[in-house]
């Protein structure tokens, strides 16, 4: 895992990453992270 543009990313530099590992975990889905960036 590296540290890109002060985010975690994981695998890809989509922006998934940690949060969305957690995100998943909780139940959310990626469209729900997408959704709350957007904020």
């Amino acid at each position: 895992m590296e540290i890109y543009n002060g985010t975690f990313q994981n695998e890809t530099n989509s922006g998934e990453g940690v949060a969305t590992a957690l995100l998943r975990k909780e139940g959310f889905t990626v469209r729900s992270e997408i959704e709350l960036l957007e904020l």
